[in-house]
C-alpha cells in the first residue's frame, strides 16, 4: 500500500533516521515475511538498492544480493526471510531519479510504525 509520510509520524521518523537523504512524501509499505532481492544491477537507468534496518531505524549488516543479471554471470536473486524487528528497504534509482522507497516487514512491525 502507498502511505503518505505526513499522516504517519512514527513512519516518517523511522524513514528520516534510516534514510536521511530520502525526500519524497510517500512510501510503499508491504507486509510480508520474505522478499526477493532482485534488480540490484543497472538496467536502463534503474536499479534497486536493498538495506536492512532495525525497527528503531538503526542500520544492520548489509544484504548480499546479485549485482549482475543471470545472463551476464550473476546468480539468481535470493529470497531473504525477514526476522521480527527488522525492516528491509528498497530505495534505488528509477529512470535516473530516486525511486519511491519500499519497505518490507512483518505485519507486527509495520502496524507499529503505522500506528498513531
Amino acid at each position: 500500500m502507498i502511505v503518505e509520510l505526513k499522516q504517519h509520524p512514527r513512519l516518517a521518523a523511522f524513514v528520516k533516521r534510516a534514510m536521511p537523504s530520502y525526500r519524497k512524501h510517500k512510501v510503499i509499505v508491504s507486509r510480508c515475511v520474505t522478499v526477493t532481492l532482485d534488480n540490484g544491477y543497472w538496467d536502463g537507468g534503474s536499479r534497486s538498492v536493498y538495506a536492512q534496518h532495525g525497527a528503531d531505524g538503526n542500520s544492520l549488516p548489509a544484504l548480499r544480493y546479485p549485482t549482475a543479471p543471470v545472463q551476464f554471470g550473476g546468480s539468481l536473486p535470493p529470497e531473504f526471510t525477514i526476522p521480527a524487528g527488522v525492516i528491509v528497504s528498497d530505495c534505488g534509482t528509477f529512470c535516473g531519479k530516486q525511486a519511491t522507497l519500499s519497505l518490507f516487514a512483518n505485519p507486527e512491525d509495520i502496524d507499529r510504525l503505522l500506528s498513531a
